[in-house]
């Protein structure tokens, strides 16, 4: 019982380490945006590429800490873009529109 007990302690300060900061989800969301960029200029499709970049200058992020994981929400002009969530180092983003 105490092997449990002292297993789920360390796992939870190791998920409470491991979470990543706010910075973190921007480089991530940084690139990601860029590479949408690129795709898009490589298929010449320059209103994607446009909107791209201007999605990365006009957009809002706001981060909520919780214990053991950390989200990241997009919003571009008050309207959700997107959401990240990070746990154990690994930020997984999912689009809200």
């Amino acid at each position: 019982m105490k092997f449990l007990l002292l297993l789920t302690v360390a796992v939870a300060v190791l998920a409470a380490v491991a979470k990543p900061g706010p910075e973190r989800f921007e480089r991530h969301l940084n690139e990601k945006f860029t590479q949408t960029r690129n795709e898009s200029a490589k298929q010449e499709k320059y209103i994607d590429a446009l909107l791209a970049v201007g999605v990365g200058a006009l957009r809002e992020g706001k981060y909520d800490d919780y214990l053991v994981a950390s989200r990241f929400r997009v919003e571009l002009l008050g309207k959700p873009l997107a959401t990240c969530y990070g746990y154990f180092g690994q930020i997984s983003c999912h689009s809200d529109n």
